[in-house]
């Protein structure tokens, strides 16, 4: 391979606030070279640090970076990789055998495509970057005219897909509520996503 500038790298973290957990999350961008650093306060971790690379026209690539954040008390260095191809996928969301316009679909990933491991219940503490990770980590679309609502560059692997018919959307923290409140939702689990191919 070779290096990637300008490529956005994304690190989250989660630790204990006193009562509940919290997460930080720190942004920073390739150099020339391919290289990244990160600046800023990281508190000590109670799960293992993600890093998410994401540069246009291609799949995130996602490391766990684990114990490997510190090596003799000095920053390690964690190389990523982006692949050249991700998957895509074309949903079809229907109400009454009909297709439903402006319903929003969100894509959550498992097992080894899943990013956020760990972190459903961290509060959210927003900041700069904040709703581009998130829209990696679980992707949403509008469906169109014809119902379908698409997504590109994708990491393979398996998706749950959750459709709600309303366009304010699917909350992963609260997606049991939605029948409580009115919000007709749908989802399909373990659907698979594979490079180069659209779903």
């Amino acid at each position: 391979g070779h290096p990637l500038e300008k490529a956005d790298v994304y690190l989250r973290t989660a630790h204990h606030g006193c009562i509940r957990m919290n997460e930080d999350l720190l942004v920073t961008t390739t150099d020339a070279q391919g290289h990244y650093s990160f600046s800023g306060e990281v508190h000590p971790t109670t799960e293992s640090p993600v890093l998410v690379a994401k540069i246009k026209g291609r799949p995130p690539a996602v490391a766990d970076a684990g114990a490997r954040t510190v090596e003799n008390d000095r920053p390690a260095r964690v190389d990523l990789t982006v692949a050249e191809v991700g998957g895509s996928a074309s949903v079809t969301v229907l109400r009454d055998g009909k297709p439903l316009p402006n319903a929003r679909v969100q894509l959550e990933a498992t097992g080894s495509a899943a990013i956020l491991a760990g972190f459903g219940w961290a509060r959210d503490t927003g900041g700069p970057g904040k709703a581009e990770f998130e829209a990696l980590v679980e992707p949403t679309a509008l469906t169109d005219r014809d119902g379908v609502a698409r997504f590109v560059e994708l990491i393979p692997g398996l998706y749950n897909v959750h459709a709600a018919d309303n366009s304010q959307g699917v909350n992963r923290r609260a997606r049991r509520v939605f029948a409580q409140n009115g919000v007709g939702t749908g989802e399909v689990d373990g659907e698979a996503i594979v490079a180069g191919r659209d779903t």
